[in-house]
């Protein structure tokens, strides 16, 4: 398996390229990673992003606007599905003028362009599952389209010569024994390298740290609830990093401190993010795999997580405070107990950053990536 093969990664979710997003990020690394190993190209089966919006939504922003009735949300379904589509042929005589050795696709939303065109060309087609995107989407059309969207989703991880499904969606999906592997987001090993030698020490107020963009599924009502709640608020000082958290000012406490540092690139947190004691995930869904979980860990924060399926088959109770799934008492009598308890900061984060920097690397997880490829196009092509 020394061949150096030619690959294509194929986007097909104009969305996923806004600069601000996870998405893009993890992308951008993905392609570094698979390049180390293989010819790669990047092509877009979507639209260009205008990058001068860089609010991060994409595609998401524009199914906001839809505020019609269950008919004319049903058609724009239809007219997505079919759009997705409308370029088929010139995505196929590109791919074919490319002549990879397999495609690469990240899971997109109503677009199949990829694994179609891996048919007839008749070679392997490998998916990168990041979500259950007919949930993602729920919300903005019928329930009859995301069954039937739910249904095309399962129907090409089946289809796919393998998948790596982020998080264990592969559970979600059914996938086949043998046609999957079940990966994390995870840090640059550069980035957790520089934490070896931290040690996580609180001095005076316990640091919070949040990094993202304000998102649904964050749940950042559930965060405000528990600082609210706890029994001496002025012992926590909260940072917020990322775009739209503004919001979070309203609905703490005015006994709680906190300050808002905006959107800042990944050098700029890796500078910062060193002053921080602690980092809570309130709510997730049982396949989530956060990227700032990973970085948290890198940093030696000190973790309280959702007792979900896929953070505990990734860290112990001797890594991390587990708590039961949104629930906001939980949280919050977590929070009192470790006040008391100043020592679990640098042990339990000594633990995570040696868990995220051995095994949750981009580095470590794309090594495990690349050679399923590689074994998967060497049984492809001695069944052909």
């Amino acid at each position: 398996m020394s061949a150096r093969y030619k690959g294509l990664y194929i986007i097909g979710e104009t969305g996923a390229l806004y600069p601000s997003t996870g998405a893009s990020h993890h992308i951008k690394v993905g392609i570094e990673q698979l390049c180390r190993e293989f010819d790669i190209e990047k092509v877009l089966f979507c639209k260009a992003p205008v990058i001068a919006n860089t609010s991060g939504q994409g595609a998401t922003t524009r199914m906001k606007r839809i505020k019609h009735s269950a008919g004319r949300r049903f058609l724009k379904w239809v007219y997505l599905l079919l759009s997705n589509h409308a370029h088929f042929i010139r995505y196929y005589r590109l791919v074919r003028r490319i002549k990879p050795v397999f495609i690469y696709e990240r899971a997109s939303y109503l677009n199949y362009n990829g694994i179609i065109i891996s048919w007839l060309l008749n070679i392997p087609h490998f998916y990168e599952v990041n979500g259950i995107l007919a949930n993602d989407y729920a919300k903005h059309f019928p329930g009859v389209c995301n069954r039937w969207s739910y249904k095309l989703e399962k129907r090409a991880c089946h289809s796919s010569t393998f998948g790596f499904y982020v998080g264990g969606l592969n559970r979600d999906f059914d996938v086949p024994e043998g046609k999957y592997l079940a990966v994390q987001n995870g840090v640059d090993e550069k980035f957790a390298a520089q934490f070896r030698e931290r040690v996580n020490e609180v001095n005076g107020r316990i640091e919070v740290a949040f990094i993202g963009s304000a998102m649904d599924h964050h749940r950042l009502d559930l965060f405000a609830d528990a600082i609210n709640n706890v029994e001496n608020p002025s012992a926590y000082r909260l940072s917020f990093i990322g775009s739209g958290l503004e919001d979070m000012d309203g609905k703490l406490k005015p006994s709680v401190e906190r300050k808002f540092f905006g959107s800042l690139s990944h050098d700029e947190i890796s500078k910062v993010i060193s002053r921080f004691n602690l980092a809570i995930i309130p709510h997730a869904l049982e396949y989530f795999s956060h990227v700032k979980v990973f970085m948290y860990g890198a940093a030696k924060l000190l973790l309280i997580l959702p007792r979900t399926q896929n953070f505990t088959s990734v860290f112990t109770s001797d890594e991390v405070l587990f708590v039961e799934n949104g629930n906001t008492a939980e949280i919050t009598a977590c929070l009192n107990r470790i006040l008391a308890e100043p020592e679990v900061f640098s042990r339990l984060g000594n633990n995570v950053h040696n868990k995220v920097y051995n095994y949750y690397t981009w580095e470590n997880i794309f090594r495990e990536v690349t050679f399923k490829i590689k074994e998967q196009i060497e049984n492809f092509n001695a069944t052909r």
